[in-house]
């Protein structure tokens, strides 16, 4: 027994080994249960003393979710050798929890809001050590260790980086897969980490959880040649992003997505693992706290499978995807009801009271059940169109007789009978058209009907008994499911105990995991691609599985295959052992499951049965005054329709005023008499060619004119010749005269200068990079001023800011999806340029 003495004095006596590590051995301490001790090795002792001795002097040990060192230890010389801590006792690592495998046996009663609710005490955790000044650094899979119930411990707390009293303790260790992109391939003994590089890491032990066991940059590469994982990472090709294009990454098959979690949280994963995140800051501890707690409320109970839950906003159940992608996968262990092994159902009793509910038959006609209309007369509106049809049609002919009318009186002109037939044919027209048609009321009748028959069908389908039939037939498909599972539970068990060597082999297989084997040519990155599409055991180990992974091809495949016969060599059949008693408890656990669920099915569907009779018996009951008025007014309007015929006294009144029009059209072409057109007096014209004013002239014999008053004497008075006022003619060259009948010249030519066809051509501006911060806030502010985005306008281009996007092209009619381009940004920022 080793004995040493803690800095206080007290002498502590070291206990069992609990385990051993790269840096020392962690031992039990006597007389205290509830503490370890951690003894380093002696070439490291030396080192450590300064940072233990800071560590113990802050007192951090109060906290409940960090084994921080209380006391440093010191040997029989005198010589620091260690320190004391609390001792984590029946807990596991983290990735016993979120690996499929392990699970089965480290967590067998885990259920999915078990692992979220693990994920928020793990954000707690790192938020207690951020409250401190300290700083991880080295996040990995097994210095966090989980409880039964759930709560978190985080150990191997002298690793952390230290600031106290002015001595500065970095963190020098660091796993490559939990490491940010920002360090990768940096001496990590020579950087300051942050708290931003921790949240990469608890961005990633999330992922693994909530992911079952995948890794955030374990993917496919689109692109040619190997991506290692430290690329991976370093280049920030997130496998799951939505930023298919930048990262040329795709995720393994059938495995969950970022569809499949609230919106905030998918967002804030793009962010951890994207660009922004290393230098605007990844979601911290506390963020994460807020938006695990808020998501915890959104988990829903599997439709299909008692023992899933999954987030609301998942379009299917991703465990059950999973399941029926990989044959023989378990996501979560059969969950069986206490109830269900307490209180079996009594499936005679369940199937009397089915047949016991009265079928309520088929429903009467909806007919028989209201009253007919008697005595209905046209409506108040068949009267006044009737009214305004006669006045239409008096108008018209009385406007056409006046046109006729007119056309006879010669000096009118033809103005007026055109307007007289005009004003005949629009009135005439507006007479039938309009709401004088009979089309409205064809259409009245038509939308009656409509309704009408609506009513009957609402009727029919409420008040019959087909819903009843479709459910009393559900309740029969769920008694005969129910019956054969009894049935089923033995064939189970009879398969099992044929299969007792294959079942042990597979159970021997399964604990040997890869992560821990030497497999020659296969490093941490491979195994951890393995582990991200589901292979992580010699029992998952299948050719065609490994090579249908990306840089997995044939001589990969032959070297795992060759390592798992290796262990099935190892394997030796116990025939004494027979059927694994968990397997015969997994059969039975899961018939009791679904008989469980399969009665509670059936008692809500008794109990539906008897809403649905009852339903149907009480509408059959009602007044339907909804019915009766639809039907009175189906009624009214075939009245209406019938009745929109001329009655006697509106024909007879429109007989005596096409007789008057008739009379008044034509009298006055029988009554005035026809004068024939006598030609009118016109000048002497005198036509004047060019060709005759070269001729002499001819005389003008001159005539006297009796004067006015001087017709007796005889006299008349002398008259002036007729002159023409032309101009004096031109002497040609040989004398003779012509016409001046050439046109003035013309000005002289003027210079059009060209003008452009439009305004100058605009240049549009560079189209906006939504990768960038700045131009994704930008774009992210106008979104949210217009109404679409409702989140911050904080740079990152994650799915709701896509969404937004998507609504304001559909909005602009510019398209159904999520694309950006130079129409959609001239569209949403032309304000702006």
């Amino acid at each position: 027994m080793t004995t040493l003495r803690s800095g206080e004095g007290e002498v502590v006596h070291l206990g069992a080994e609990i385990g051993r590590g790269g840096e020392g051995t962690v031992y039990s301490i006597q007389g205290k249960p509830g503490f370890a001790a951690k003894i380093y090795k002696p070439e490291l002792a030396p080192e450590r003393q300064v940072k233990i001795v800071a560590m113990t002097a802050a007192r951090w040990q109060t906290s409940h979710f960090v084994a921080f060192p209380v006391d440093t230890l010191f040997n029989a010389s005198g010589m620091f050798c260690g320190f004391s801590m609390p001792k984590v006792g029946s807990h596991r690592a983290v990735h016993e929890l979120y690996s499929p495998t392990g699970r089965k046996s480290a967590f067998p009663q885990a259920t999915y809001p078990f692992l979220v609710r693990c994920v928020v005490n793990i954000a707690r955790a790192m938020a207690g050590v951020h409250a401190t000044g300290c700083v991880i650094g080295d996040i990995n899979h097994s210095g966090i260790l989980v409880s039964k119930t759930a709560t978190v411990t985080l150990i191997d707390s002298d690793s952390f980086q230290v600031r106290r009293d002015g001595h500065f303790f970095p963190c020098k260790v660091g796993v490559q897969e939990f490491t940010p992109p920002e360090l990768q391939g940096k001496p990590l003994d020579r950087v300051l980490r942050t708290e931003n590089h921790d949240a990469f890491g608890l961005a990633v032990l999330l992922f693994y959880t909530l992911f079952m066991g995948r890794h955030p940059y374990a993917g496919r590469y689109l692109g040619t040649g190997d991506m290692p994982m430290d690329r991976a990472i370093a280049e920030f090709r997130f496998a799951y992003s939505a930023r298919r294009t930048a990262t040329q990454m795709e995720p393994p098959p059938n495995v969950p997505s970022l569809t499949d979690l609230p919106l905030k949280m998918a967002d804030a994963f793009e962010l951890s693992f994207g660009p922004a995140g290393s230098t605007s800051g990844r979601p911290t501890a506390k963020e994460w706290i807020a938006l695990l707690t808020e998501a915890e409320v959104e988990l829903v109970r599997c439709t299909a499978n008692i023992g899933h839950h999954h987030f609301r906003q998942a379009g299917s159940c991703p465990w059950c995807r999973m399941e029926k992608a990989y044959p023989g996968f378990q996501a979560f262990a059969p969950v069986v009801p206490a109830i269900a092994v307490s209180a079996p159902i009594n499936l005679a009793q369940l199937i009397s009271m089915v047949r016991n509910v009265p079928d309520p038959g088929p429903p009467p006609t909806l007919n028989s059940l209201i009253s007919t209309p008697l005595n209905l007369s046209p409506s108040s509106a068949i009267k006044a169109l009737q009214s305004f049809r006669v006045k239409r049609l008096s108008t018209a002919m009385l406007c056409g007789a006046a046109g006729v009318a007119a056309s006879a009186f010669q000096g009118i002109g033809p103005v007026v009978p055109l307007v007289g037939l005009g004003a005949f044919a629009i009135t005439m027209f507006s007479a039938f058209s309009g709401k004088g048609s009979r089309a409205t009321f064809d259409n009245r009748v038509t939308e009656a009907d409509r309704l009408w028959k609506d009513k009957e069908a609402s009727f029919s389908a409420a008040a019959g008994n087909q819903t009843f039939s479709r459910i009393r037939g559900d309740a029969n498909s769920l008694i005969v499911q129910i019956q054969k599972l009894a049935e089923e539970e033995q064939r189970r068990i009879s398969d099992l105990a044929s299969k007792v060597q294959q079942a042990q082999l597979i159970r021997f297989l399964e604990g040997h995991s890869i992560e821990n084997a030497k497999i020659k040519g296969l490093g941490t990155a491979r195994k951890l691609i393995l582990r991200s599409y589901g292979i992580e055991t010699a029992a998952d180990v299948e050719r065609g599985r490994i090579e249908r992974i990306h840089g997995f091809g044939p001589a990969k495949a032959r070297t795992l295959i060759a390592w798992r016969r290796s262990m099935e060599a190892k394997f030796r059949f116990d025939p004494r052992r027979g059927v694994d008693p968990r397997d015969i408890a997994a059969v039975k656990a899961d018939i009791a499951k679904r008989q469980f669920d399969g009665g509670t099915r059936l008692k809500n569907t008794i109990s539906a049965l008897h809403k649905a009779s009852a339903d149907a018996l009480t509408i059959r009951g009602d007044p339907h005054i909804a019915e009766q008025e639809a039907y009175t007014n189906l009624e009214q309007a075939r009245v209406d329709q019938r009745a929109i015929a001329f009655d006697r006294g509106s024909k007879t009144q429109l007989t005596f005023i096409a007789v008057l029009s008739f009379f008044i059209g034509l009298s006055p072409h029988f009554a005035t008499p026809k004068v024939p057109k006598m030609p009118s007096p016109r000048a002497a014209e005198v036509e004047v060619r060019p060709g005759d004013l070269a001729k002499p002239m001819p005389n003008i014999v001159e005539r006297p004119i009796e004067a006015p008053g001087n017709e007796k004497s005889g006299t008349r008075a002398p008259t002036e010749p007729p002159t023409l006022n032309l101009p004096p003619p031109e002497q040609t060259t040989d004398g003779s005269q012509q016409l001046d009948s050439e046109a003035p010249p013309l000005p002289p030519p003027r210079e059009i200068k060209t003008v452009p066809n439009g305004p100058p051509p605009v240049v549009s501006p560079p189209l906006l990079n939504l990768a960038d911060k700045v131009d994704a806030a930008r774009v992210q502010r106008q979104l949210k001023a217009l109404g679409f985005l409702t989140g911050e306008a904080d740079g990152i281009w994650g799915r709701q800011s896509r969404a937004a996007l998507q609504a304001f092209r559909v909005a602009n009619r510019l398209g159904r999806d999520d694309l950006w381009d130079t129409e959609t940004q001239e569209r949403l920022l032309d304000f702006a340029w």
